[in-house]
Parts: C-alpha cells; sequence; structure tokens
C-alpha cells in the first residue's frame, strides 16, 4: 500500500474532458483535493515565507528584510507563484552584504520596476495588501503608481530630472522626491 500526492496548477477535469487526460486516472488520484491559492491571492501570506526563505538560503548569515523592501515583495503578482518569491530571496541575499539588510535595490528587476514586465501587466500590479491600514494601502499605492509612471517617464526623457518632471506636471524637487520614495 502507497499513497500518492500530486500537484498541479491545470484544470484536469477540463483536461479529461478534452481528452487530453486520462478520466481513470483522474479518478484514481482525485480521492482527496486540497486547493491552494496562488501566491497572489495571499499576499498576506509572503512575510511567513520571505522568512522561512531567508531562514533556509542566508545559511548562518543575519540577514533582514527592510519594510520597504518587504512592501514591493507584496505588491507583486508573482506569475511564478512560490517558486518566483524564493528565487526573489536568493537573489536578494547575493546582491547584499553578507551581514545586514535587504533594500530594495537588491531585489529582482522584475519586482521592483513594474515597467520591465510590459505596460499592460504593470497595471495588474497594483494591489493592496489586506493586512495594511487604510494609510499604509494609500502610501502602498501612491508608491506603486509612481514607480510606474515615473521611472519609464524619466527613461523616456533620457534621464532628464527636469523634463521628465515637466511632462509630470511637477516641479523637479518633487519629482525627484517622488522618485526616491518610489525606489526605497
Amino acid at each position: 500500500e502507497g499513497r500518492l500526492i500530486t500537484a498541479t496548477c491545470a484544470d484536469l477535469n477540463r483536461k479529461a474532458a478534452d481528452g487530453k487526460f486520462r478520466r481513470d486516472l483522474l479518478g484514481r488520484i482525485d480521492q482527496f483535493r486540497i486547493h491552494i491559492p496562488p501566491l497572489r491571492e495571499r499576499l498576506e501570506d509572503i512575510p511567513l515565507l520571505v522568512g522561512r526563505f531567508l531562514e533556509k538560503h542566508a545559511a548562518d548569515r543575519f540577514v533582514q528584510m527592510t519594510p520597504s523592501a518587504m512592501e514591493y515583495l507584496q505588491t507583486f503578482w508573482y506569475p511564478g507563484n512560490i517558486r518566483q518569491l524564493e528565487n526573489a530571496i536568493i537573489t536578494a541575499l547575493a546582491r547584499s552584504n553578507p551581514a545586514g539588510m535587504i533594500w530594495p535595490r537588491h531585489l529582482p528587476d522584475e519586482i521592483v520596476s513594474p515597467s520591465n514586465t510590459g505596460e499592460a501587466e504593470a497595471h495588474r500590479i497594483v494591489q493592496i495588501p489586506r493586512h495594511l491600514s487604510y494609510e499604509q494601502a494609500r502610501k502602498s499605492v501612491v508608491r506603486q503608481v509612481d514607480k510606474m509612471f515615473l521611472g519609464p517617464l524619466l527613461t523616456e526623457c533620457d534621464g532628464k530630472l527636469s523634463k521628465a518632471a515637466v511632462k509630470a506636471g511637477m516641479d523637479r524637487g518633487t519629482f525627484a522626491d517622488r522618485m526616491k520614495d518610489a525606489m526605497e
């Protein structure tokens, strides 16, 4: 006697109905089903997972995640699910100091620069983690919008802050402050 545990993100009922998965095999493995939603639907789990991945991959180093880096991690949509989060932590550890803090600059580009994922998907990324207070949620959304809008605008203006600020309809100092806040 033995037990078989399987996992998939595919809709096996649909695949079986379409003839792309054997119905008899589905009947054998579909005795007890556990549905685990994708990470993007349970952002409140991210701090716990980050802690576990830091513990697993930091070896004997003592490394902490800054609140701003954690905010980036909690607002990304994770098309690669938990593996993508774990890989982000591994990347951040490789980029950070041996004993210290993980800042947003240590995270993978696709997490801190949503414009790299394409404009259509960048607009999907704005999410509000459920555990935040109203004021924290508002700040998170403003930071995300600034990140998605101001970064690409600055790139479009060849890195010229004054030109990008004029296009954004704000003065140079305000633009610089918002860019700094968005990228922390």
